[in-house]
């Protein structure tokens, strides 16, 4: 005998419209291997810098007082989910943001942050990064302004 579940309160078209609507199982893979990138805090700290500007792996490590290594590790992994790419002058290689949406995802992520029952010490990271979001989103790309000065940067975001 089947038991019926009695918390089921869904009526048949809602369930019919979740079932149009739902995403194939590849991309909701997809997509928890792309948020999954989000869960590291170094990773987040290298977003941010290049939310200021391109840069060098050099300049990123000395920025979050890393080892290049450590640095370069992270950005293999940012940029085989297409998060950041890079372009090399000589013998350097500076490292972006791929697009603006990037810059929306880390937006709205501090939003709810910022919103949210999370401690105080949460709340004011987030005040501050979304406040330089915000700001970011509001320059112009070919202006420079970068509370960074880093000896490659060219602040080309």
């Amino acid at each position: 005998m089947e038991e019926k579940n009695s918390y089921l309160s869904a009526d048949p078209e809602t369930i019919r419209q979740i079932d149009e609507k739902m995403p194939p199982e590849e991309e909701l893979q997809d997509l928890a291997e792309f948020f999954k990138v989000f869960g590291d805090a170094t990773r987040l700290k290298i977003l941010s810098v290049l939310l200021c500007s391109e840069m060098c792996v050099y300049d990123i490590a000395t920025l979050l007082g890393m080892s290049q290594s450590a640095i370069s590790h992270q950005l293999r992994v940012l940029k085989q989910m297409d998060l950041v790419k890079n372009r090399r002058d000589g013998k350097t290689i500076f490292y972006a943001l791929a697009d603006d949406h990037i810059i929306t995802i880390l937006n709205q992520g501090l939003n709810h942050i910022e919103e949210g029952n999370y401690s105080e010490q949460y709340r004011k990271i987030a005040s501050s990064m979304l406040s330089f979001c915000s700001y970011k989103l509001l320059r112009q790309r070919n202006m420079s302004g970068c509370s960074y000065k880093c000896k490659h940067s060219t602040n080309i975001r």
